[in-house]
């Protein structure tokens, strides 16, 4: 058995309810065809990067099923053609070690990720003293060696007079 995924691109102006109405009947699709689902999801109303058939807003959903021989595939791919409600479809093969991974559970560890980073690069300083006596704790996110210097960019004549507002136009 060879394992596809599927995404299918349904216009925006449709209600949820409808959408997941149309939905099921494009896993019926699937299924007449031959194929078996194994997983899905639906990502719901999303900004397309470009119009399609005057559509700027589109109802994403994805499903991985699992399906034998070709002829099915062919005949799913001619049904998806014809459903006037579906705007894109694109079926591609997935590898055998495919894992099917949730956008927004990738996008929570890669924030966890870049926080613990952020805590790694802090680093304490030596306290600075205040006058009174008082000692203040600094933290700051990069070493001192680090810091360069800026130059300031001396100022030509011709800055001088653009800059000037009794010169102005």
């Amino acid at each position: 058995m060879t394992t596809y995924e599927l995404m299918v691109i349904l216009p925006g102006d449709m209600t949820e309810r409808e959408a997941l109405k149309h939905l099921e009947e494009v896993k019926g699709y699937v299924k007449e065809n031959g194929g078996r689902i194994k997983e899905e999801l639906i990502w719901g109303k999303r900004d397309m990067a470009y119009t399609i058939k005057k559509n700027d807003v589109g109802f994403y959903a994805i499903y991985h099923f699992t399906m034998e021989g070709r002829t099915g595939m062919h005949e799913l791919k001619n049904e998806l053609r014809l459903d006037q409600k579906v705007l894109r479809d694109l079926i591609i093969k997935v590898p055998a070690r495919y894992t099917f991974a949730e956008f927004e559970g990738m996008a929570m560890e890669a924030t966890k990720a870049k926080e613990a980073a952020m805590e790694k690069r802090k680093k304490p300083v030596a306290p600075v003293r205040k006058p009174g006596g008082k000692t203040d704790e600094k933290v700051t996110d990069a070493p001192s060696a680090e810091k360069k210097e800026v130059k300031s960019k001396k100022k030509s004549t011709s800055d001088t007079v653009l800059d000037d507002p009794d010169l102005a136009l």
